[in-house]
């Protein structure tokens, strides 16, 4: 889509929740913002804001049904993706197979402040290798079902970092892992490491592995950057200003600086949190990024602005993103 300047930063207004006051509504094209926020999957964030400053109920009816219908939506939608998953802790717990919750289950269930806040379609689940063909098997038996059956060098894992996805009364999308992303292996992530340094949270009666917020934040970033080249929405640079927020009393920014280096994605990072300064006028310490020893580019952090404004989960053309591979 053509950005529309002014829509996108009301629309990044709202989401800081802090600057809502300082928008003249009466001359906001409600229809425009609705359609930004659907294209960049982050409408239900935009009520929860609108909703907590009181100033839905002055929108007009129409624009404030379409915002309660979204939510709406994606809670019923979380809140069944939440029973699937319990379902699968529960039989997996009986077999004592760790999980790490990984991406918009553990944002949405642990970070976000409401169930429906955040855009979610799928269940993300890191397994250890060794059982990683156990819990194919319970899930299947739940009644996940593979778009295609797995062979036994499928279960090798030495190329793809998750099996098929299996589907659920087509609806419930699970992905089962072995590695938090394809390049786990070539930029060092070790999975030994990043279960070391998990933290066991409760989900009802189950418990759930997560990962550490240095570890979140790291993850949260190369899907963005190595894995899809930036090509993304909104809803995913809001993740990592969501969850900066909600750990600053326990991010190590020092050791994100050196997991960077350690893990070969100090580029990477460097820009998808120079792309976060930028749209949300997250305040770093003033000598954080120079600690990254990396010459500033002002032209790739807004070439990765122009990505992922341009994103449109209705073409599903990655092409056009192609030219830039390589520049981060």
């Amino acid at each position: 889509m053509n950005l529309d300047k002014n829509t996108f930063e009301v629309v990044l207004k709202i989401l800081k929740f802090n600057e809502i006051d300082n928008i003249y509504f009466e001359s906001i094209d409600w229809n425009k913002i609705i359609d930004l926020g659907y294209t960049q999957n982050i409408n239900s964030s935009i009520y929860y804001s609108l909703k907590h400053k009181n100033i839905l109920e002055k929108l007009p009816v129409d624009i404030k049904q379409r915002f309660e219908e979204f939510y709406r939506n994606q809670s019923l939608i979380n809140l069944g993706l939440k029973s699937q998953i319990l379902l699968l802790l529960k039989e997996f717990q009986k077999e004592n197979i760790p999980v790490i919750l990984l991406k918009g289950s553990h944002l949405a269930f642990f970070v976000y402040q409401s169930i429906g806040q955040r855009f979610l379609r799928d269940i993300d689940l890191l397994i250890p290798l060794d059982k990683i063909e156990k819990a194919y098997k319970i899930a299947y038996n739940l009644g996940f079902i593979p778009e295609f059956e797995p062979t036994p060098s499928d279960f090798d894992f030495e190329y793809e970092n998750h099996l098929n996805q299996m589907t659920k009364e087509n609806k419930y999308v699970l992905e089962i892992h072995a590695y938090i992303h394809k390049l786990s292996k070539y930029y060092n992530i070790d999975n030994n490491y990043l279960w070391e340094n998990s933290i066991i949270r409760d989900v009802d009666k189950y418990q759930v592995n997560l990962l550490s917020p240095v570890d979140l934040i790291i993850h949260l970033i190369t899907h963005i950057s190595y894995q899809d080249n930036f090509a993304l929405d909104l809803r995913h640079y809001y993740d990592i200003y969501i969850t900066l927020n909600y750990y600053q009393d326990q991010l190590n920014y020092n050791e994100l600086i050196y997991l960077s280096e350690k893990f070969n994605i100090k580029s990477g990072v460097y820009i998808v949190l120079k792309v976060i300064e930028k749209l949300f006028d997250f305040e770093f310490k003033s000598d954080f990024f120079s600690k990254f020893c990396i010459e500033e580019n002002i032209e790739l952090t807004n070439i990765a602005i122009e990505i992922m404004s341009s994103y449109n989960k209705n073409n599903g053309d990655a092409n056009m993103y192609q030219k830039y591979r390589g520049l981060f």
